[in-house]
């Protein structure tokens, strides 16, 4: 604790400001936004400390170059840090934390896929101190940098690379076979998840390190557009009692879809939860997110309402468009209805293998955790947070390889400021 921290701290969560009053009683603040009851090193600490589970286990499950990642990133990232310092010979002039340099480098890692070449995030590793001061350092960013770099990487840096270079770009998405834990490359790919339904070892992989798998979430919503596909449109004449039942050859070719995904395609719901299933480096253990969500809920960075609010959106509107609304203008509710009465087990484990194999756990803990993603008063609080929820379930429905709950929410962050001063819930104390 730095010697000018005041004696007795109030017990809002960190990433919150305390408003004062100013001349004009203006109910928006300005940044810095980062205040007590912590100080700005411990409350970046906290966060690195909460995101090292979720990183080692990517690292047991991916191998060696999520690590070389972890390492050439930090190391890039330090070297341009002390060489900023240099710069700044009175440390009131220097804009930067080591702490805060230290987690964008843990947060861009653990939002990088597994098989991304290893020279991208070393290079954004080697800018990263750099964007942060342009930006004015800890608490005052209307984006989080490192986030921004993660997604730029994906969607604007590798297509050019694939589209104009014979660069390598990273390859399919893959798990390391369970003797190949820590010390195996993801690179090195062969064999499909079709034919060994278990999880292999590298002998029944003809001695590679990994098997070919595709994320569960991608399998669930390619599952249910098949069965969408087969459901019957229900004719002109069909407007009678039997409208919404399916017919015995439509029941079959459900079944058999529903039975290809589930034999050779989804793994087991018991061995997914432990976190054995392709994802972003930091985003498969949903075990280490969730205790990381209870440490900074604990150490008051995080605001389980948030979280809450957020994941309940999400899960709701997730819900809502599992079959998408082209497909029920299509067939109707009715035989929605129908096919839930005759498989309901079947579409829930469909619906939970598409939820949970989202970025939205990563996205409500970590990315919550940062101070200025969302708004500071509560009314703009809550709708942001159902806004930027239903838009991610939406993305992810239709692009379940896609980052949707952090995309969201970075996405919506600059507006952060907009949505408190429109939602402002107005009184007599500040009125103009």
């Amino acid at each position: 604790m730095p010697p000018d921290a005041p004696p007795n701290p109030p017990s809002a969560p960190a990433n919150t400001l305390s408003v004062q009053p100013s001349p004009n009683l203006s109910p928006i603040p300005s940044p810095p936004y980062l205040h007590w009851p912590v100080s700005r090193r411990e409350f970046y600490r906290t966060i690195c400390l909460a995101l090292v589970p979720a990183l080692v286990w990517g690292f047991v499950l991916f191998g060696i170059r999520p690590l070389a990642m972890l390492l050439f990133t930090f190391g890039t990232s330090s070297f341009t840090y002390l060489l900023m310092q240099s710069l700044f010979q009175r440390r009131r002039t220097q804009p930067l934390l080591y702490t805060h340099c230290l987690l964008s480098v843990l947060v861009l890692v653990a939002l990088a896929h597994p098989t991304w070449p290893i020279w991208i995030p070393t290079a954004i590793g080697l800018v990263l101190p750099l964007l942060l001061a342009i930006i004015g350092g800890p608490g005052r960013e209307r984006i989080h940098v490192a986030v921004a770099a993660a997604l730029a990487a994906q969607y604007i840096l590798l297509p050019i690379l694939a589209a104009h270079t014979q660069t390598y770009t990273g390859k399919s998405d893959a798990i390391l076979a369970r003797d190949r834990l820590i010390g195996g490359d993801i690179r090195d790919q062969s064999g499909d998840f079709t034919a060994t339904p278990t999880w292999p070892t590298a002998r029944e992989l003809s001695g590679d390190d990994a098997v070919l798998y595709a994320p569960p979430a991608l399998t669930a919503a390619h599952t249910l557009d098949q069965i969408s596909f087969v459901l019957p449109s229900p004719g002109p004449a069909q407007r009678g009692r039997d409208a919404d039942r399916l017919s015995g050859s439509e029941e079959r070719n459900i079944r058999e879809i529903l039975d290809r995904a589930f034999t050779a395609r989804l793994p087991g719901m018991d061995s997914f939860v432990w976190g054995i299933a392709p994802n972003r480096v930091g985003g498969a253990s949903l075990i280490a997110l969730a205790f990381a969500g209870l440490y900074l809920s604990y150490r008051y960075i995080l605001r389980p309402r948030s979280v809450l609010y957020f994941l309940v959106f999400f899960i709701l509107a997730t819900a809502v468009i599992t079959f998408t609304p082209g497909t029920v203008e299509r067939v109707g509710v009715l035989a929605i209805w129908d096919l839930l009465k005759r498989f309901p087990g079947e579409i829930i484990t469909l619906f939970n293998f598409l939820l949970l194999n989202s970025d939205a756990p990563f996205a409500a803990v970590i990315i919550l955790a940062l101070p200025g993603t969302e708004p500071l008063t509560a009314r703009g609080r809550r709708i942001f947070l159902a806004v930027a929820a239903m838009g991610a379930a939406a993305l992810h429905r239709l692009d379940p390889a896609t980052p949707a709950a952090t995309l969201a929410l970075c996405a919506l962050m600059p507006l952060a400021p907009l949505f408190d001063r429109v939602l402002t819930q107005r009184s007599w104390v500040n009125a103009r």
